[in-house]
């Protein structure tokens, strides 16, 4: 069932989880962080099990959530997220929405709380996850494994580097 060479370097946002533990205040952050590592293996480990796929964006979402920290917009976003997913069966839209509006909100405090090599390593990581991402997807979807661990591997590092930058800033 777990096909472990895909999944082990999910297990790398340990770290995030890790930096989420002491210098965050906020729970639900660090429950997101925690469940993070555990869905992210799952859905890695076991070739995109739709339930443990739809856990794993779940879980982003949720951690996109937490880092707005805004209830005001996480209700308005709430309405087409459960449309999404009543339609659907899926929440991979608004959870790319979920994550560009809690992106920003991390560019813009780490430029103005933190600092520029911070800034400048947090945006070079979401440029490369992005490419990183067409990319494997595109892998995906032509049923090409080879590369396949690497460009997974280069995928959850753009992550972790964006995430360990977020745990600064929420």
């Amino acid at each position: 069932m777990f096909v472990n060479k895909y999944g082990l370097s999910s297990l790398l946002f340990i770290i995030p989880f890790i930096k989420s533990l002491y210098c965050s205040k906020l729970i639900i952050w660090k429950i997101s962080n925690c469940g993070l590592v555990v869905s992210s293996y799952l859905c890695n480990s076991t070739k995109y099990n739709k339930h443990y796929l739809l856990f794993d964006y779940a879980v982003i979402t949720m951690l996109n959530m937490s880092y707005i920290n805004n209830i005001w917009i996480n209700s308005i976003l709430a309405i087409p997220l459960i449309y999404e997913y009543h339609l659907t069966n899926n929440i991979e839209n608004m959870k790319n929405v979920y994550f560009g509006l809690a992106f920003v909100k991390t560019s813009i405090n780490t430029y103005i709380y933190v600092d520029r090599f911070h800034f400048i390593g947090l945006l070079l990581s979401a440029i490369f996850g992005g490419i990183i991402y067409k990319i494997r997807y595109q892998m995906y979807i032509q049923n090409i494994l080879k590369y396949k661990t690497f460009i997974t591997l280069l995928w959850h590092i753009c992550g972790i580097i964006v995430l360990y930058v977020s745990c600064i800033t929420v």
